[in-house]
Order: C-alpha cells, then structure tokens, then sequence
C-alpha cells in the first residue's frame, strides 16, 4: 500500500480547498456581475471566471493524483481507472479555460467567443456523469479517510449530479427542478464533498 508524503499530505489539504473555494467564486463571480444561464461568453465575467476555472481544475489535479494514494488504488482497480480518466477529462478542461476569453481579446479569429464557449459545454453532461460516477467510486473505497460530511456531501451531490444529467439528457426535468438540482449538487455539495478531502490528506 502507498502512503502520501508528508508534502502530498501538505499540498494536497491545500489544493482541495483551493478547487472548493473555486467552484463557489466562479459560481458567485456569475451571479453578481452576470448571466450564469448564458450559453455564450460573456464578457464582464469570462476572464475572472476563466481564470477560476483555470485554478480550480488545476487544483483538482493533485487532489485526484494524490486520492489514488489515499484509497490505495492499486488493490481498487476499478477506482483507479474510473478516477484516471476524469484526471484526462480535467486536464483538458483546464487547458481549455481560457480559449473563450482568448477569442474575444483578439482579432481576426475564425470563430467567435459565444461559439467557443458553447463549443467547450458541449460535453458537459458527460462530465457531470463522470463526476458522479468518480465520487460513487471514492465512497465505495472510503474506509474512514474522509470526514462524515464529506461522505454526506458525496452521497447527495452524487445523486443529484447523475439525476441532473440524466434528466437533463432526456429532457425529464421541470425548469424549476434543473436549476435547484444543479445548485445543490455542482454548487454545494460536490464542492463541500472536494473539501473534506483537505482533512482526508492531512490526517492521512
């Protein structure tokens, strides 16, 4: 079994709080300077969010590198994998970050920011798929290293992350119902469930 440095303890406490603290900037960046339902780029708040965005999914990198320490992935072959390959799917979101702002900051570009930005939402639902089915994962393996709020917040956010998309998909959710589930799951719970992983890695 592989044990975590005690400098992947350190920056791995630091980086699930930072993508946590991300997710809900990014989120409250949209809502008082502008328009969280808009499909296009909006440029009062594209650079800041691209920005956070940028941080967060950098963040979470170390916290899915270092998970694989923590829950001992080698003798969980199916964490290991299913959690390898939403570290892919961050990555290339995270160098993905600042393509919009990028379009919109320079002329003589082929596409525009709006399209750009919906380019790179197109496969959002298959990220939140993979997100919930990461975190059943996580929780499937948790043998006490996370905190019980954090097992808590898993458990909801991981719900109500795959009903989400799975209603969203099918277009089986209400307009009241998508944006309250969206809220809860992506905006509260997943990111209280990435920080409880601060208290994970330090007591590890």
């Amino acid at each position: 079994m592989n044990t975590l440095s005690d400098s992947e303890k350190r920056i791995g406490s630091l980086m699930a709080r930072i993508s946590a603290a991300c997710i809900f900037l990014s989120f409250g960046v949209q809502v008082a300077l502008g328009d969280p339902g808009s499909a296009g780029y909006d440029s009062a708040t594209g650079g800041i969010v691209a920005t956070l965005n940028y941080a967060q999914a950098f963040s979470f990198l170390f916290v899915l590198a270092f998970s694989l320490k923590l829950f001992n992935a080698e003798e969980n072959a199916y964490f290991r994998v299913v959690t390898q390959a939403f570290f892919v799917v961050i990555a290339i979101n995270m160098v993905n970050s600042f393509n919009a702002t990028g379009y919109f900051n320079n002329e003589g570009t082929i596409f525009t920011p709006d399209q750009i930005q919906i380019l790179q939402n197109v496969n959002a639902w298959g990220w939140n798929l993979l997100a919930g089915i990461v975190v059943l994962c996580v929780l499937s393996v948790n043998e006490g290293q996370l905190p019980s709020y954090g097992v808590y917040a898993g458990w909801g956010g991981a719900v109500l992350i795959l009903v989400f998309s799975i209603g969203s998909i099918f277009g089986l959710l209400p307009d009241g119902a998508f944006i309250l589930i969206a809220v809860l799951g992506g905006v509260v719970l997943f990111p209280a469930f990435i920080f409880s992983f601060s208290s994970a890695f330090s007591k590890a």
